[in-house]
């Protein structure tokens, strides 16, 4: 059976022959483990609920939430259909999650 592959991980593979090798082993394991998920903005704002943070306020398509512990701080997230991966991956960096604690939240 043939299992058609995303498109992170097909370009992670180059085409040698007629085999398939990975790009190299460092890559393929980031794709794999490191894989970003499409998700909304309003996905993202009950992520980070989860841990902690709750609506401030709303100012035209961007969501400010607040931290309820301390050091109380802020978080910025476009309220977008598809939350674009660099603005995602910032906001998992700045939250202090990695990837994968990420995904078990959505």
């Amino acid at each position: 059976m043939f299992m058609r592959l995303s498109r992170s991980i097909s370009k992670a593979l180059q085409y040698m022959g007629n085999r398939f090798l990975p790009a190299s082993p460092k890559k393929l394991s980031r794709l794999l483990c490191d894989a970003l998920p499409q998700v909304s903005g309003r996905q993202v704002v009950a992520a980070l609920q989860k841990i902690g943070y709750e609506k401030d306020r709303q100012k035209g398509s961007h969501i400010i939430l607040r931290q309820t512990m301390e050091p109380h701080s802020r978080q910025v997230v476009p309220d977008h259909r598809v939350v674009a991966k660099g603005t995602l991956r910032a906001i998992i960096k700045q939250c202090g999650l990695t990837v994968e604690e990420f995904n078990a939240l959505i």
